[in-house]
């Protein structure tokens, strides 16, 4: 996960994938934005 752009970052195009769907369906990116300043 990259802090400044607030983005999930892949390893392969499988994960890629999966980015998307979390990006998408459940705002994920903001989620582990918000976990990980809290930790």
């Amino acid at each position: 996960f990259d802090l400044e752009s607030r983005r999930l970052v892949v390893a392969d195009s499988a994960a890629e994938v999966t980015r998307r769907y979390w990006e998408d369906e459940t705002n994920e990116a903001e989620r582990v934005t918000n976990y990980l300043e809290h930790i």
